[in-house]
């Protein structure tokens, strides 16, 4: 019975500290909320989405290089 107890109050407690943990982050600003004003025609929705894809290859190129080339030979270590 006590065990049930002890687990009930720590699951309340965690609980209860992220609850607080949010609101402060809310107060602070540190948690973005998205508001969409108006509606957002077919074509924005299209550039938006060529946008990305195009910064998602340059990314894709970007790892490749790393990976065909590993570390930078200027790189010197402590160790």
């Amino acid at each position: 019975m006590m065990m049930k107890n002890n687990q009930r109050q720590a699951a309340m407690y965690i609980g209860l500290g992220a609850l607080i943990a949010i609101v402060i982050l809310l107060a602070l600003g540190r948690v973005r909320t998205e508001r969409y004003e108006g509606e957002v025609s077919e074509a924005e929705l299209e550039n938006m989405l060529d946008e990305l894809a195009e910064g998602e290859s340059m990314e894709d190129e970007d790892e490749d290089e790393m990976t065909a080339t590993g570390p930078s030979s200027g790189y010197e270590s402590d160790y």
